[in-house]
């Protein structure tokens, strides 16, 4: 006897009648860490249905009061940044999805909780699917630089927004503009590869000392409008908007960072410090936009190698 009779295509049939931000499949995937108590070790997934949206979070444990929240300020942020309305979550039976806070929480709001059979992959695929896209991206991304496997989860974000921000062959348009209703514009220039040296601005006021500090691109932050660097030599996380690539040129002629970053990032920048000696918790708070001081006649060259997300290298030049 069969155990689980599936009829091909009948997901897809099903998420036709749902729109953007309607029905969403969720997952966990862990341990990615050496298990450690102040190392987030899991990987919480929703992945929209309709648009492919994908929202990842990072947890040190998978118990139910820690995923429930998350899942509670995932449906806010759904809510309130893209005006939609969830109306059905799709669960596996694990505890961190079937508790009673989780369950009276939907219940209320009026979504629906659909859960999967037990060892039946295939009812929540959607979600399986993303988990192993996601799980290539981080591997590639981390063995391709230089940082420390604690680290992992700025690859996963990192990952995440590349997969929001690009067109898919399904929707012919990005997630994130199926999600949202509006027409999103990529600035090529706002995507930094990820485990890319450069250098960020030193925060002194000693001017006899080296303006740029040696540091290792991570991703986008989050809450504010700078980007996360890796500092290898105070092993911290700080988010800046203050920072120049270490293959910047200028009229073809490599150039000196320390020079750059005295000369032409304002001194006033808001450099935030985001996480404690071993780089792992981020509490960075939102900078000034005003501050953001664009250098005429930079060129810089972009390589990008995300095997698993580019079906070949892709590189871009552009000229601010």
């Amino acid at each position: 006897m069969k155990q689980h009779d599936h009829i091909k295509d009948s997901m897809n049939k099903h998420y036709e009648q749902m729109q953007p931000g309607q029905s969403w499949s969720l997952d966990i995937r862990g341990p990615l860490g050496k298990n450690l108590a102040k190392v987030d070790n899991y990987l919480l997934l929703m992945v929209d249905n309709v648009s492919r949206f994908l929202l990842v979070s990072t947890h040190t444990n998978k118990n139910k009061e820690t995923i429930s929240l998350q899942i509670k300020n995932n449906i806010q942020y759904i809510e309130k940044q893209y005006d939609r309305i969830v109306k059905e979550l799709i669960v596996d039976r694990g505890s961190e999805f079937t508790n009673d806070s989780l369950k009276t929480y939907v219940s209320e709001k009026g979504i629906k909780l659909m859960l999967t059979d037990t060892n039946d992959h295939a009812s929540n695929a959607r979600a399986e699917r993303f988990i192993g896209i996601m799980n290539n991206d981080i591997r590639t991304l981390m063995h391709n630089s230089d940082l420390p496997w604690a680290l992992w989860k700025y690859a996963a974000l990192a990952a995440a927004r590349i997969r929001n921000l690009f067109m898919t062959k399904k929707l012919n348009c990005s997630p994130m503009t199926t999600l949202s209703g509006k027409n999103e514009q990529i600035r090529f220039n706002s995507f930094l590869p990820f485990g890319a040296h450069a250098f960020v601005k030193n925060q002194t006021n000693n001017k006899l000392t080296n303006q740029g500090i040696p540091a290792i691109t991570l991703c986008k932050d989050p809450n504010s409008f700078g980007y996360l660097f890796y500092l290898p030599q105070t092993r911290k996380v700080i988010s800046t908007m203050s920072y120049i690539l270490a293959n910047s040129e200028v009229n073809g002629d490599f150039i000196d960072p320390n020079k750059v970053l005295s000369e032409i990032v304002p001194d006033n920048d808001d450099t935030n410090e985001v996480t404690s000696e071993d780089a792992l918790e981020i509490e960075a708070e939102p900078s000034n936009a005003d501050d953001i001081t664009i250098i005429k006649g930079l060129k810089m060259t972009l390589s990008i190698k995300f095997r698993p997300i580019f079906k070949k290298t892709l590189s871009m030049v552009w000229i601010l």
